[in-house]
């Protein structure tokens, strides 16, 4: 196993464990379930899924042999860009979300929840499909 694949499975795992610790506070505060800090909860979860892909594929043995597997390799895209979009649109929703706060301290921002989850998932789901659905003819590595 080369060194990239153990720094990655050690950032991965520390990402995994961060984002652990999110979730499972948020079992035993209820504070933490409403509106803006659930935005936290709903990044942590992304985080923990996109994270388990590098943590998985670092912990395989022999795993740079599955880069010429194209279902594995297609699995594995497709998993990472659903993840990785989730996980970016949520960052762009707190920062959003704090804007909006920041600029306007009396508005109330969790109407606008439906439209985030909308945005982020909706976004993940098409981008994703588009990954799924086009192919180049050959696969480059």
């Amino acid at each position: 196993m080369t060194g990239k694949y153990v720094l990655s499975g050690v950032l991965s795992a520390f990402s995994v464990f961060g984002s652990l610790i999110i979730l499972c506070s948020s079992l035993t505060n209820i504070n933490l379930r409403q509106h803006p800090t659930s935005l936290v909860l709903y990044l942590a979860a992304s985080d923990f899924f996109f994270a388990l892909k590098y943590l998985v594929t670092s912990s395989v043995s022999n795993s740079t042999a599955f880069t010429t597997d194209y279902d594995t390799c297609d699995l594995q895209a497709i998993w990472g860009q659903f993840w990785g979009i989730a996980s970016t649109s949520w960052n762009a929703i707190i920062c959003l979300n704090l804007f909006v706060n920041m600029a306007f301290p009396f508005k109330n921002t969790s109407k606008w929840s439906p439209f985030y989850h909308l945005y982020v998932w909706g976004l993940a789901f098409v981008t994703t499909i588009l990954v799924a659905t086009i192919k180049p003819e050959k696969y480059i590595y």
